[in-house]
């Protein structure tokens, strides 16, 4: 097998459709550095997603592909001959990086596989810059543990902007950059009830309910609601009091990163302390389970 040349490097000028004969190809135009591996990411810098390659014959069998929308699944626990899941994923390598994206709200870029026949990619087809929208972990369809990925289009979103809404830019000033540029983007979300979520943090009077805190802004206190069962795909919570709990910012992310969870007694898995609820206030018990399962499909390295 011969060597492969050098990797040129990154590359951001990438023209949206543009397509590729193979993986090799789509390595050396700077979109990808793995001839195999469906993720790659940045090792010398924030360690961030920089690529994901998808295949519509041959990847994973539970990716769904919606167009401007995919669950996304993660890599590891497939045998190198067979293709197939003996293992549950975790959280390293490409699937961390993943992660850090969604953390940072990095966008990747995103390149699709398209196969005539059998499951080798007849060419690929570079689709522009996705959002990590989310993230989970699962029981796949073949019983194993895996990373799934909400990755929603940019450029759609973009697109439909221009459309129908005038273009907005503005400029800020900050150390480090002069004048930074700035866009402003929708996205899709699920529609919440404001004042249901205004209620529940008037219940306990803007104050987190583990950590006890109420944070003092100039408008007023601020909280965060944070729904127990994740609304929108594929979790589908309800937007409903029995399902929304009241948090400082940190708790939140927190919660919903899965760092902790939350017992039927109240009492909290995975950092010291319990729930504070109050006696009005309904927590269903199916939600928390629903966090619990989730949380303890999480597997790290």
């Amino acid at each position: 097998m011969s060597k492969l040349p050098p990797f040129p490097g990154f590359n951001d000028n990438v023209k949206i459709g543009t397509t590729f004969p193979n993986r090799e190809s789509v390595r050396m135009a700077g979109l990808h550095n793995q001839i195999q591996a469906g993720i790659c990411f940045l090792s010398t810098d924030d360690k961030s997603a920089f690529s994901v390659v998808t295949r519509d014959k041959g990847g994973y069998i539970d990716d769904e592909d919606y167009g401007d929308e995919l669950l996304y699944t993660g890599q590891g626990g497939r045998d190198d001959k067979t293709g197939k899941h003996i293992a549950d994923q975790k959280l390293i390598r490409g699937n961390r990086a993943l992660v850090i994206s969604y953390e940072l709200q990095k966008p990747i870029h995103l390149i699709r596989g398209f196969s005539a026949k059998g499951s080798v990619p007849a060419f690929y087809r570079y689709d522009g810059l996705f959002n990590v929208e989310n993230y989970w972990i699962e029981k796949g369809q073949e019983k194993f543990k895996v990373y799934r990925f909400r990755l929603i289009e940019i450029n759609a979103i973009k697109i439909n902007i221009e459309k129908n809404t005038p273009k907005k830019t503005s400029q800020v000033t900050a150390e480090g950059n002069e004048s930074p540029g700035r866009k402003t983007v929708t996205t899709s979300t699920p529609i919440r009830d404001q004042k249901l979520a205004k209620q529940v943090k008037e219940l306990y009077e803007y104050k987190c309910q583990i950590c006890n805190i109420q944070i003092n802004v100039p408008t007023g206190f601020y909280a965060e609601s944070a729904h127990i069962k994740p609304l929108g795909k594929p979790h589908h919570g309800p937007d409903k009091v029995e399902n929304i709990i009241c948090l400082c910012p940190n708790h939140h992310v927190m919660f919903d990163n899965y760092s902790f969870t939350i017992d039927d007694n109240f009492d909290l898995i995975g950092i010291d302390g319990s729930l504070n609820v109050h006696e009005n206030h309904n927590i269903d018990q199916q939600f928390l389970k629903y966090h619990r399962n989730i949380s303890n499909l999480v597997i790290v390295d």
